[in-house]
């Protein structure tokens, strides 16, 4: 199917750069979301598809849920004409909007009952979610990988949580970096010299961590989530870390979120 964008408006076009950020509650949310989309369907036919292949069939609702999400965040943004279109994927980055629907970025992250969705205008974004548990992985990579985290954001160390939640939050940082550049995470990897660092070469990757922040013009920021959950967001560093809002759980609420229609 294929979708016209809206005219954008001098307003829109001129209209300054700003961020969002929205927690999902997918268990509460979704029964609205899925009423919403058999009335009037949000998703493009490739992408509904690419979900209904997805198993089991507890994964495949989650992510049916976190998309319906995004897409009452991209029409609250750009309006109704979405309805129906299908994301541009580029091989090995993350999914965006086509050519000619504004300068618009999004980033989602689900993990079991949540969903993490940043939206932004003139500017990357990049965000990942995960739940805390223990990763197997090899001593030295493990130790890189908690090396670049620490220094993604030096004034919120990981020292003092437990291995497997310092080991989580650093990988949280290191995906949102990712996902903003829109290169994946080997890249980055690679980018930061955690592929190729020599055992012990701690202070070389934070060199490399901070010769990246400062070519890309991004900073990392952790979430609060609460117990069990890390959370981080990666961003243009003008920009300032805007407040966690909460996605409406129910059809009135989802009905009023788009009716406060975002033009910037």
């Amino acid at each position: 199917m294929t979708v016209e964008p809206e005219p954008m408006t001098a307003k829109e076009v001129a209209a300054p750069r700003s961020v969002e950020l929205w927690l999902v509650d997918l268990a509460r949310s979704g029964p609205a979301l899925e009423r919403q989309e058999r009335d009037a369907p949000r998703l493009g036919r490739r992408d509904r598809a690419g979900i209904e292949a997805l198993k089991p069939a507890d994964a495949r609702q989650q992510r049916l849920t976190a998309h319906l999400a995004l897409r009452v965040l991209l029409e609250r943004h750009l309006g109704r004409a979405v309805r129906g279109l299908d994301l541009a994927r580029a091989q090995g980055g993350k999914p965006g909007l086509p050519e000619g629907w504004g300068p618009f970025d999004f980033s989602l992250a689900h993990v079991e009952a949540a969903a993490l969705i940043g939206v932004t205008r003139g500017a990357a974004i990049g965000v990942d979610l995960e739940v805390v548990r223990a990763v197997r992985i090899a001593g030295e990579r493990r130790r890189r990988i908690l090396a670049a985290g620490a220094a993604l954001i030096p004034s919120e160390g990981i020292h003092g949580m437990s291995e497997a939640e310092a080991f989580m939050r650093a990988w949280v940082r290191l995906e949102a970096l990712a996902k903003a550049r829109g290169e994946g995470l080997q890249r980055t990897l690679t980018a930061l010299g955690l592929r190729h660092a020599g055992a012990g070469a701690a202070r070389e990757v934070v060199l490399g961590v901070q010769r990246h922040l400062s070519l890309t013009g991004l900073s990392v920021h952790d979430l609060a989530l609460g117990a069990g959950r890390v959370a981080a967001v990666a961003l243009d560093r003008t920009l300032g870390l805007p407040p966690l809002n909460t996605f409406p759980v129910d059809s009135a609420g989802i009905e009023a979120l788009l009716r406060g229609r975002n033009s910037g």
